[in-house]
């Protein structure tokens, strides 16, 4: 039996404002369809997506609770307008300080650190500020809930049961291995797939692929402090809120960034994800509604402004055509070696220009082999 969705859980940016925030004089109030569970940031290095995230993270979780990262004049001037709305209609103004919403989470461009000292745990957006941050140790969650006594906390076990099914299938492994040791220690292991023979070997969080610990550490962190706010929660599933992630495509392999946030977006379908990208191919894995807007510097005047490229249907699009769109503003995309546009393929599959190549080849060869019957006759 499906799951009846509670919609009253999709707290979604509806709009916001940024005015004199790090390069952003004023945003203009910048609109977001009604449940858009993903908002896109495209834009040359230097042009600002990092400031707009950051500006929408203090503006959520509050300016105040930031203070040491903000600088005087931002303190005095920054104005943050952002409203959330649920889809039944509720409404979350959080203007500047007035109000804050506390079910956000943020991460910067580096997320590889793991939290040493669980007493020194962040706050949940300071990732965006402070490329140091340390995110929360997953596999000392875990390894905590397996060995807690159930009855005292009945929730653990649902928690931890869920976080591994997620994590094993966000990350296409067999199982997530916990035990308890002859000498009494817990182990935790991960049994990954082998693609070729379809094997398995374990491995530990220090033997991972750089691409597997972003993923493992920022998932972990966001679910763990998700559920130390929704307490009553005891399934990923379950949870809401909204994460921030500066360059989402940062380690992962292409298909990476397809699958990622097809998944992400099924797994968490009551949270609303705020991401930049240098890559087109995340937004070919969108399920439902999409925002994208590309961060612009025209004049020094004016400042970083938005443009709204929701217009455009990425669902049409191939990734070269995305390259070459307002997206990326390629004006072509062939490589520098070769700028003969009769030798480019035109096909959307490789497998089809292999093909059509192999064919070129034999017809080819017929032509060779009918001009010498030809000549052999005409002798």
């Amino acid at each position: 039996m499906e799951k009846k969705v509670d919609r009253s859980k999709k707290h979604f940016i509806k709009s916001f404002e940024i005015k004199n925030f790090r390069g952003i004089d004023d945003s203009g109030k910048v609109e977001i369809p009604a449940e858009t569970q993903w908002i896109f940031l495209t834009g040359e290095n230097g042009f600002g997506k990092t400031s707009v995230l950051q500006a929408l993270a203090a503006g959520l979780y509050g300016t105040s609770r930031i203070n040491n990262q903000l600088t005087g004049e931002e303190r005095l001037k920054t104005s943050l307008d952002i409203k959330i709305s649920t889809v039944d209609g509720n409404e979350f103004m959080g203007k500047t300080d007035s109000k804050k919403f506390e079910n956000v989470v943020a991460y910067g461009s580096s997320r590889l650190n793991k939290l040493k000292d669980a007493n020194n745990q962040a706050i949940p957006v300071m990732g965006l500020f402070d490329s140091e941050i340390e995110l929360i140790d997953i596999e000392r969650k875990l390894i905590e809930w397996y060995s807690s006594d159930k009855k005292l906390f009945p929730e653990h076990q649902p928690r931890l049961d869920s976080v591994k099914k997620t994590l094993e299938n966000l990350l296409e492994l067999k199982k997530i291995h916990i035990e308890k040791l002859k000498n009494q220690k817990i182990s935790l292991k991960y049994y990954q797939k082998n693609t070729g023979d379809r094997t398995h070997y374990l491995t530990k969080f220090n033997e991972l692929a750089t691409g597997y610990k972003s993923i493992l550490l920022m998932m972990g962190d966001l679910m763990i402090r998700l559920f130390e706010i929704q307490t009553k929660e005891k399934e990923v599933e379950d949870l809401f809120g909204i994460a921030i992630i500066d360059e989402f495509d940062l380690h992962l392999h292409p298909k990476w960034q397809k699958r990622l946030v097809t998944e992400l977006s099924k797994t968490f379908p009551y949270v609303q994800f705020v991401v930049s990208t240098h890559s087109p191919i995340p937004l070919l894995g969108v399920i439902g509604n999409a925002a994208c807007f590309k961060t612009t510097k025209h004049t020094k005047q004016e400042g970083i402004m938005l443009e709204d490229l929701s217009h455009i249907d990425i669902r049409n699009l191939t990734p070269n055509t995305i390259f070459t769109s307002p997206f990326f503003d390629f004006e072509e995309f062939i490589p520098e070696n070769d700028n003969d546009f009769r030798n480019q393929s035109v096909e959307d599959l490789y497998k089809d220009e292999v093909f059509y190549q192999i064919l070129d080849k034999k017809l080819e060869k017929l032509s060779k082999e009918d001009e010498d019957l030809l000549d052999e006759l005409l002798k």
